[in-house]
């Protein structure tokens, strides 16, 4: 779906960066990728020299030759005064050591004066401003919202960078953390060891690529060494790491003992179970809050993600027993009937298991506000409306044992669907969209009389006038059964099976389609629709190693066999992110075999 992805950073929820480099073209974009089906993609720098990033306290930073770039997609390094109120504007002065005396405009105005002060010391906001300079600084990794990693080729060193946001830029504290081991030429990943407070690097030697740690204590140690390694990560606990083809997790403490979690050791591009997936060239790996794991394939041009099913099973068997509770199932197929007790005790386990869910992503996001979809939870209309179930049963329950205890009741016929097709023959026109009480009370009679008529056979005389209304019968003379009706149509020929075969094999790769869409499935989950047919394809060719430099790579479209020659775009979002050889300047944007550059496959 990408030219190269080379580098990835966890953006806010439901959205992940990647650094896009565009070999033919010679430049790297920043574009943006939203986790849909299929995915949304959009371009937020046009052409970058960064050869890394972050993502901190809300704001993406770059590492390009001149230092550290400062990209502000969510208008955080900029203090807004309008959007402040009183204790927030107390705090901020606060902070400053300035008085806290006077009215907001007071207050305001006094802040005002501070930032504008503080923005005639440094007039070029689109950088981080360092308190000592680094040459080149190559590779970013994040240690917490105010603190990274960052390397220099050049100088030969890691630092540590605090960062602040003094509300007209962003104040950079440089501390050295040790030098590059020896031997170590080049380090393309480096990444925090949050438990024991190391940094592991992912170094080139002359003749070698290894990874290894450096200590608190100034010295190194080599965990693995390995020419094909490409890319680490923290990953609860323990370090992931990629070589092209596959992926390991390594216990730092038993670095002898690597488990694999996903790649079949050759160069590939196919999804599904993790043992059974492969890769082409793993440049990069980033982490979703410790858990959902995202790599760039750069031969590919694709960005997969790797993630347990375990909650997504649990989830579906959770929902499964409100459709038991009400006895919903598929057609011509026995269900067993529940009683009102067991429904309740089913419903019950539903409510809790959404609000426990909900609870849980609020406190790993830190919202107070309500959840949806993009957050990970169902909406909040969904979670009401099971609570609302489950007081309704407790009430038909209580109201039951107050008249007849032990009464069994089929809740089949308290759907939805039964009651709206039940009172649907009423003829009576309602003062509301929806029928008060009463008014079901007095309709009930009708209901059930219209309903009875259409569930039995029955017949109907009708008297009429014959001077009114009497229109006498044409006259027939050709009964039905004389009239001759069409022969079904029989085979004239027969094919081989070697043309049969043909036949299937290409219904197989090019045959699928994408039903149509129900009233109730019109929603931004179903609406990307049907994709062209060919988007449909079950392989892909393989393509040329990604070297960073324009190669004949160049010259194939990805994900598809044939040269790029004015090939029609299909694009989701925003501008599209490879260029035709055609004589025009529009750019195009070709799809994988699972028609997105997202990748999903369990581990």
């Amino acid at each position: 779906m990408y030219a190269h992805p080379i580098r990835l950073a966890v953006w806010k929820t439901g959205y992940i960066l990647a650094l896009d480099d565009n070999v033919k073209k010679g430049i790297k974009r920043l574009i943006s990728i939203r986790l849909h089906n299929p995915a949304e993609v959009a371009i937020k720098v046009d052409a970058t020299p960064a050869s890394s990033l972050v993502y901190c306290s809300g704001v993406v930073l770059l590492s390009v030759p001149d230092g550290i770039q400062v990209l502000d997609l969510e208008k955080k390094v900029t203090l807004n005064l309008n959007t402040l109120s009183k204790p927030a504007l107390d705090g901020k002065l606060k902070d400053l050591n300035l008085s806290t005396r006077g009215t907001v405009t007071n207050l305001k105005m006094r802040l005002k004066k501070h930032l504008n002060q503080k923005a005639s010391t440094y007039k070029n906001t689109d950088m981080v401003k360092l308190d000592q300079d680094i040459r080149h600084p190559c590779v970013l990794s994040k240690i917490s919202e105010t603190t990274m990693l960052c390397c220099s080729d050049i100088e030969h060193c890691v630092y540590i960078i605090r960062i602040h946001l003094n509300g007209v830029f962003i104040d950079g504290y440089v501390e050295l953390y040790d030098r590059y081991p020896p031997g170590v030429m080049q380090i393309n990943e480096l990444c925090y060891h949050t438990i024991q407070g190391n940094v592991i690097y992912l170094g080139i030697c002359q003749d070698s690529k290894h990874v290894g740690v450096l200590t608190k204590q100034k010295e190194s140690m080599i965990l693995i060494s390995h020419d094909s390694l490409s890319a680490l990560c923290y990953f609860q606990g323990s370090l992931l790491y990629a070589t092209e083809t596959d992926l390991y997790k390594l216990n730092i403490a038993v670095p002898t003992n690597s488990v694999k979690i996903c790649g079949i050791g050759v160069s590939g591009n196919s999804c599904g179970k993790a043992e059974k997936s492969s890769f082409g060239q793993i440049s990069s790996i980033a982490v979703e809050y410790d858990s959902n794991i995202f790599i760039s394939d750069a031969q590919y041009g694709t960005v997969k993600l790797v993630s347990k099913l375990d909650a997504a099973v649990k989830f579906l068997e959770t929902i499964r027993k409100l459709y038991d509770a009400f006895g919903v199932h598929y057609e011509h197929q026995p269900v067993p009937k529940k009683s009102l007790e067991e429904a309740i005790h089913m419903v019950e386990e539903v409510n809790t298991h959404i609000q426990s869910t909900v609870d849980d992503v609020k406190a790993l996001l830190h919202k107070t506000t309500a959840t949806s979809g993009p957050d990970g939870t169902v909406s909040t209309q969904t979670a009401n409306s099971v609570t609302l179930i489950n007081v309704a049963l407790h009430r038909l329950k209580s109201f039951v044992d107050d008249i007849n205890p032990g009464y069994p009741i089929d809740l089949y016929t308290c759907l939805t669907v039964m009651v709206e097709q039940f009172h649907s023959l009423s003829h009576l026109k309602f003062g509301g969209s929806i029928p008060t009480m009463l008014e079901y009370a007095r309709t009930l009679a009708t209901i059930v009389r219209e309903n009875i008529k259409r569930s039995v056979s029955w017949g109907a005389f009708y008297f009429t006038s014959p001077e009114a209304s009497y229109y006498p019968d044409a006259i027939q003379h050709t009964s039905l059964v004389e009239i001759p009706f069409m022969s079904k149509l029989k085979a004239t020929g027969k094919i081989s099976p070697k043309d049969k075969e043909v036949m299937c094999n290409w219904a197989r790769k090019w045959g699928q389609a994408v039903r149509q869409r129900t009233v109730r499935q019109d929603t931004t989950k179903y609406r990307p629709g049907t994709l062209p047919l060919g988007l449909y394809q079950s392989a892909m060719t393989v393509l040329p190693r990604y070297s960073g430099q324009a190669t004949v790579a160049s010259k194939v479209a990805i994900g598809n066999d044939e040269p790029l020659k004015e090939k029609e775009a299909v694009s989701t979002v925003g501008k599209d992110l490879h260029q035709t050889d055609s004589e025009s300047e529009e750019e195009s944007l070709t799809y994988d075999d699972d028609t997105s550059g997202i990748k999903i496959f369990s581990s």
